[in-house]
C-alpha cells in the first residue's frame, strides 16, 4: 500500500499515454471477441494481473464464470465478491504438498483445469500472464490465444497494471 501511494500520480499519469491506452482497448476488443466466440472462464489467483483481468471481463460479461483455486485464504474470496463476480468456482488444493512443492502443485493446478473444462464445458480459459515477467514467459507464450487458453494481458507492462488499478 505505501509503494502504491507513493507512486499514484505516476501510474496516474501512465494511464493518459497512448501505449496504455492502446493495451487496454486491444485487450477490451480481444475479451469481446473471446467471450463472443468461446464459453470462457477467468483464472482467479488474486494477484493483481489476474484481478485487473477479472475487472476486465467482467466488465465485458458480468455473469462470466471465474475460477479459484483455493490456497485457504478467505480475503481472495471476498476480494473476488467484491470485484462484482456471481459464478464463482472453487477447487481446493488436496493435500499440505500441493501448497509448498510447485512440481506437485503444478500438476495438480493442470490435471483440475482439465477436469473442469470438461465438466462446464469450458473451452478457453482466460489468463492473466504477461510476457514482461520473465524470459521464461516471453518465450513460451507468444500469442494471445495458444493451447486452450486465451492471455488478454500478455503485452502489458507492470505501469499497464498499476496505472489500470489506480484508476479503476
Amino acid at each position: 500500500r505505501i509503494v502504491l501511494e507513493k507512486y499514484r500520480k505516476g501510474f496516474y499519469l501512465h494511464s493518459h499515454r497512448k501505449e496504455y491506452k492502446e493495451h487496454l482497448k486491444q485487450t477490451q476488443d480481444l475479451l469481446k471477441d473471446v467471450m463472443n466466440n468461446y464459453n470462457v472462464y477467468v483464472s482467479y489467483s488474486g494477484g493483481k494481473d489476474s484481478t485487473v483481468l477479472t475487472h476486465l471481463a467482467l466488465q465485458v460479461d458480468p455473469n462470466i464464470s471465474v475460477w479459484h483455486w483455493d490456497y485457504g485464504d478467505n480475503e481472495v474470496i471476498s476480494n473476488l465478491k467484491g470485484l462484482g463476480a456471481q459464478n464463482i468456482f472453487i477447487d481446493k488444493r488436496q493435500g499440505e504438498d500441493a501448497r509448498t512443492n510447485h512440481t506437485t502443485g503444478y500438476q495438480q493446478f493442470f490435471k483440475t483445469v482439465k477436469e473442469n473444462k470438461k465438466r462446464y464445458n469450458w473451452d478457453l480459459g482466460l489468463i492473466g500472464v504477461r510476457q514482461e515477467e520473465s524470459n521464461t514467459r516471453k518465450n513460451k507464450y507468444t500469442q494471445f490465444i495458444q493451447e486452450g487458453n486465451c492471455y488478454p494481458l500478455l503485452k502489458w507492462t507492470y505501469e499497464d497494471i498499476w496505472a489500470y488499478i489506480v484508476t479503476n
